[in-house]
């Protein structure tokens, strides 16, 4: 679904704090407390804790090993439901697809399971702003790699659902970028990742409406594995896009949605520049690759 930019409106970081204050159009996964912590004595939420990080302990391995399979490096990191934020009609269809694990009183556990690229992939994208496909480019590889990857996320994140009784939401709807009429007609049929995963601490929302991580900056592909009970990861230092601008300074589509008061302005130019590039499956990427570069630096963990 062109990278997974359509999910949900876009916020310019500039716009992001103050949209967020009252979370304008957006609903949260209310829940009953998931353990009733108030009521539990001392040496119970001690018991609790450990469990928790014991839980932790063992989906990492379980995604490691699958990983490895996949010959892909990947992160996790974990959120209550109730903590995450989604537009309405994602909710609703969030409140269906759970319907079956919302009985549990122990509450659901969101894990946002991230997976990266290679890094001959991300080079295969132009490393500047260009309206049509340069002769002898290798920019397909990179939209190649895009359906490797999402496949790779899907198989893993039912893997994962599969063996911690938990449910799937895959990493893409694929072939739908020249089925809509515009960007918002995704927002009912999905979960957007990145809430979750910007939630769960995975990384941080960019400039660019990606998130991105310290490991592999916005050059990784997202998927969510909902499962009953509780499952607490460490949280994540995360830096932040602090005064960088690089994304908005290489792609014009990005500079022109800064300040827009449609925040799914962005997102309907970004979806019709992804067709009338027409490349093999529905990505552009040079956002990626620059942030990619000003993010990990000559420190790159993708290889």
């Amino acid at each position: 679904m062109g990278e997974g930019l359509l999910t949900e409106p876009w916020w310019p970081t500039e716009a992001l704090a103050e949209a967020t204050v009252g979370r304008p159009c957006r609903t949260r996964m209310g829940e009953a407390s998931l353990l009733g912590e108030c009521l539990l004595t001392e040496p119970k939420l001690r018991v609790e804790s450990e469990y928790h990080i014991r839980m932790w302990s063992e989906i990492q391995r379980s995604f490691q090993s699958l990983c490895a399979e996949e010959k892909r490096p990947g992160l996790l990191a974990t959120v209550p439901l109730a903590e995450i934020w989604l537009l309405p009609e994602q909710a609703e269809y969030l409140r269906r697809k759970l319907a079956g694990l919302y009985a549990l009183e122990e509450g659901i556990t969101a894990v946002s399971v991230g997976m990266a690229y290679h890094r001959d992939e991300i080079e295969a994208i132009p490393g500047e702003w260009t309206a049509r496909i340069p002769p002898g480019s290798r920019w397909d590889d990179y939209s190649h790699a895009y359906a490797q990857l999402n496949n790779s996320l899907n198989r893993v994140s039912r893997a994962l659902a599969e063996e911690y009784g938990g449910v799937a939401e895959t990493a893409t709807l694929e072939g739908m970028v020249e089925q809509v009429t515009h960007v918002s007609q995704y927002f009912p049929l999905c979960v957007s990742h990145r809430a979750v995963a910007e939630a769960a601490g995975l990384g941080w929302r960019g400039r660019h409406g990606l998130v991105v991580t310290p490991e592999y900056g916005p050059a990784l592909r997202l998927a969510t594995v909902f499962v009953p009970g509780r499952i607490e990861s460490p949280r994540r230092q995360l830096p932040g896009c602090g005064t960088c601008r690089a994304c908005i300074e290489v792609c014009p589509i990005l500079d022109k949605g800064i300040g827009r008061s449609d925040p799914n302005a962005y997102r309907e130019m970004c979806r019709r520049r992804i067709i009338s590039l027409r490349l093999d499956d529905e990505v552009c990427g040079i956002c990626v690759r620059r942030c990619w570069e000003i993010t990990c630096g000559e420190q790159r963990q993708i290889r």
